[in-house]
């Protein structure tokens, strides 16, 4: 569709994304926008049209045509298909058929250049929409969080308000995706009957929370045998997921089983074994997080585009990037191969610099949701701004 102007002349009654993919182009947008969080350069924009407009946000009627495309059909969200973020007096509307919870919420397009959606993991201390309120202080585009409390088996029930406020706030505060991560208690390969009965009942709650929140993605360890060896660990973790999402009732989450570091006894730290588990589920609602460090300390040195391009072709196996819906970034502690998790702030261990700008670059990983799980000290928000700073300042205009 051709792109249009919206200005002070236009008609008021004709509202920006009127149809899925419908672009328009607004007038004044700033140059110096390379660092920001996306939020705060929809900020930007938005200061320059009037109050209460509605607008998508496709480039700027200036020279210099800064670009940001949305992907209407994935902007859709739990409120409803007519999906608002509210930026200053303005809105930005998108109307779409796509389905409630989308696995990759946007692709987006700055000078020409795909804008990667960074953000990351969040504390919920003093309820779920703190973290989002944290995430936007902290710079983030997208949040991580925990849906409960995740040192307790036992989940407080989400009442209206709870899931009220959280959607407000998302809404409120411009974070384009949220995702959960599953508690550390839960281990769906355990060989002991109880707890592995109790991980799967615990995350069964996870995943219905998930889907009252509105969040797409969950993503969960795939476990530890526990010296039960890794063929028969992997046998419990496919009955365990059978079992769980037979429990479940119109679910729209996807399961995004994360790969591990390999230490101890843990599973998931090939693609082999995620592979496995994935084609034994067929009936499943299931995908892949990446974690830097894990991959790294699993064997991958991610290091140079030769080391990444290699990586992305072992994918083959889980179906490729397509299967990835979430990347956890993290500089490792440790040596490559080391089958240790020991997090680093980016660019202070062992991937370095170059390996991050290399991914940050790579327009194959754009769409994704991106978060650190990275060190912190208190709330962690001065350390997460300086890492989110570090990572945009590795993206190369073209």
């Amino acid at each position: 569709m051709v792109a249009e102007r919206v200005d002070g002349d236009g008609d008021p009654r004709r509202k920006a994304a009127a149809l899925v993919g419908s672009q328009y182009a607004i007038e004044g947008a700033h140059e110096d926008v390379v660092g920001q969080s996306l939020g705060a350069l929809f900020e930007q924009i938005s200061q320059h049209l009037g109050p209460n407009r509605e607008f998508v946000i496709e480039e700027s009627a200036v020279g210099c045509a800064n670009r940001v495309i949305l992907g209407a059909e994935k902007l859709a969200s739990s409120f409803s298909n007519e999906t608002h973020m509210s930026f200053g007096e303005n809105r930005l509307t998108s109307r779409c058929d796509a389905p409630k919870l989308a696995d990759r919420p946007l692709k987006l397009n700055l000078h020409g250049h795909v804008i990667m959606l960074l953000g990351a993991h969040q504390s919920i201390k003093g309820g779920l929409f703190r973290a989002i309120e944290r995430g936007r202080e902290a710079t983030c585009d997208v949040v991580q969080v925990f849906n409960k409390s995740s040192n307790q088996w036992r989940a407080k029930a989400l009442t209206d308000e709870d899931i009220r406020l959280f959607r407000t706030a998302q809404y409120e505060n411009g974070i384009l995706a949220v995702c959960s991560h599953a508690s550390y208690l839960i281990n769906i390969a355990s060989p002991k009957p109880g707890l592995r009965t109790k991980s799967v009942d615990a995350l069964a709650v996870e995943m219905r929370r998930c889907n009252q929140l509105g969040i797409p993605n969950l993503v969960l360890h795939p476990g530890s045998h526990v010296g039960n060896g890794e063929e028969q660990g992997l046998r419990q973790v496919v009955v365990s997921l059978e079992e769980m999402f037979s429990n479940l009732d119109n679910n729209e989450v996807t399961l995004c089983l994360e790969n591990t570091a390999g230490q101890g006894s843990n599973l998931g730290y090939t693609f082999g074994h995620l592979a496995s588990i994935i084609e034994a589920c067929p009936t499943g609602k299931i995908g892949v997080c990446l974690d830097t460090c894990h991959l790294f300390a699993a064997g991958y040195p991610l290091t140079t585009q030769g080391d990444l391009d290699s990586a992305v072709h072992d994918l083959d196996i889980l179906g490729g990037l397509e299967a990835v819906r979430m990347i956890h970034l993290n500089d490792s502690k440790n040596e490559c191969g080391s089958r240790k998790d020991r997090h680093e702030h980016i660019g202070e261990g062992e991937i370095g610099l170059e390996g991050f700008r290399i991914l940050l670059n790579d327009e194959r990983f754009a769409g994704i949701p991106m978060v650190l799980e990275t060190p912190k000290e208190g709330d962690g928000i001065d350390e997460d701004k300086k890492n989110l700073a570090t990572l945009r300042g590795l993206i190369i205009p073209p």
